[in-house]
């Protein structure tokens, strides 16, 4: 997501924090190269426009801050107008308790997976909040019953209700859907619509009958984040016919280059309420201008990035694990369940992206692919290891290594880097103890 365009900005931001001076002809240049930039990524150009010409008159008319190098004042007015434009600061999407939620979009566009990652949402923070809260999808896309299948099994997964409507007539089963809500009391009602593989007269006429019947407390047009520019004109056709609360943009994770994510805010004053990130129920990630921007400019987005972590780690897990940090001691079992951890929170191509650019440099997808091959083999490792040696710190003989390596499938040489590996870990976490690090920050 937005990787395209993080790599040049990044590049420049680089270029502009070392520059001592800014004379209206730099200012120019940098404009140019962003314009360009943004154009590449395709944001449509009257947003590009917009763009530079907010950019310029901040930039020109921005009283000079002697803390700062022109530079880095110069940055500072394009990652504030960069977050203007993507909506500016907002609070996480949440839906009320009682909603209705109609979803909508173009045929491919995800609409079906989108409604399974938000009912996962809404069950997992009930989860959290200790609540009860019942969720309820249904469907009316009778132009592909094989959605309508899908739905069911993401229903399954998620461990939600599932309602199949008896009829096959659009409007008598969104009022047969509507009565089975109401009757069973759901709390939240998600209900997936049909798609075309373009706007027409027919899809506008269906969905502007279905919203009626269901008069839904939130609409969502789900928007397919590879499709740029056309995926704006797509929106604004909805917009005019149909209006919609907000937008979740999905395949981000793909080689979209971000521009409808960018361009979607300023151009139809809505908000972005989700992006998606994976096929997978859990990879939906809340819009967050700020967070966007810092990303963008190649700053990371490490307050994701431990979000996710907390997400996947058990309190018990990270106490044990703080715990054994403090005492200045790592088992292998120790090391393992840290691996294993890691492993959870996604792929390193994945992980990569919420990290500053300065941290990671230019890491080649070839280095990506044997990272994660590396992980692999760390895993099954120890896997093979028995009892006693997981919770011991030293090194198994010569003999027991080629026992090991035949188990996991690997080589020694996999087994001495991984060992090479955990002595690293070992000195650095008795380095952690001796300056007393752990409880100083972690509590």
């Amino acid at each position: 997501m937005f990787d395209f365009i993080s790599k040049k900005f990044s590049s420049m931001i680089s270029e502009l924090t070392r520059a001592k001076k800014l004379t209206f002809a730099h200012v120019d240049e940098w404009l140019s190269r962003i314009k360009d930039t943004l154009i590449e990524a395709d944001v449509s150009l009257e947003v590009v426009q917009a763009f530079i010409e907010s950019v310029k008159r901040e930039a020109i008319g921005k009283r000079i801050e002697v803390a700062l190098k022109p530079g880095e004042q110069f940055v500072t007015v394009v990652r504030d107008q960069l977050i203007t434009f993507m909506g500016g600061a907002q609070e996480p999407f949440t839906f009320d308790k009682g909603a209705t939620v109609l979803m909508m979009g173009l045929q491919g566009a995800g609409k079906t997976t989108t409604i399974g990652k938000l009912a996962h949402l809404i069950a997992k923070t009930a989860q959290v909040s200790a609540k009860k809260d019942s969720v309820m999808v249904a469907s009316v896309d009778f132009n592909r019953p094989a959605a309508i299948d899908q739905l069911e099994q993401l229903a399954k997964q998620v461990g939600i209700v599932f309602y199949r409507a008896a009829s096959t007539s659009i409007m008598d089963a969104v009022g047969e859907i509507v009565a089975y809500r109401n009757q069973n009391r759901f709390d939240y009602l998600f209900l997936d619509t049909a798609g075309r593989l373009q706007v027409d007269e027919c899809l506008m006429d269906e969905l502007v009958k279905i919203k009626k019947a269901l008069n839904p407390s939130c609409t969502i047009m789900v928007i397919d984040g590879m499709t740029g520019q056309e995926g704006l004109s797509v929106a604004r056709s909805f917009q005019n016919q149909l209006s919609f609360d907000g937008a979740i943009i999905t395949k981000m994770d793909s080689d979209a280059r971000g521009g409808i994510a960018f361009s979607f805010s300023y151009a139809l004053g809505k908000k972005v309420l989700f992006l998606a990130e994976g096929e997978k129920v859990a990879d939906l990630l809340p819009f967050d201008a700020k967070r966007m921007t810092s990303r963008i400019l190649g700053m990371g987005d490490i307050a994701t990035l431990s979000e996710r972590a907390s997400e996947k780690m058990s309190q018990f897990d990270a106490q044990k694990a703080t715990s054994s940090l403090e005492e200045g001691r790592l088992s292998f079992r120790d090391f393992s369940k840290q691996l294993a951890m890691m492993s959870q929170l996604g792929s390193m191509s994945q992980l990569i992206k919420y990290l500053p650019t300065s941290l990671v440099g230019n890491v080649s997808a070839t280095a990506l692919r044997k990272s994660e091959i590396d992980m692999k083999k760390h895993n099954a490792i120890f896997s093979s290891l028995s009892k006693k040696e997981l919770d011991s710190g030293r090194s198994p003989s010569g003999y027991r290594k080629k026992q090991i390596a035949f188990g996991a499938g690997v080589s020694v040489k996999d087994i001495d880097l991984l060992f090479e590996r955990f002595a690293q870990a070992q000195q650095y976490v008795k380095l952690l103890k001796g300056n007393n690090y752990m409880k100083n920050n972690v509590r």
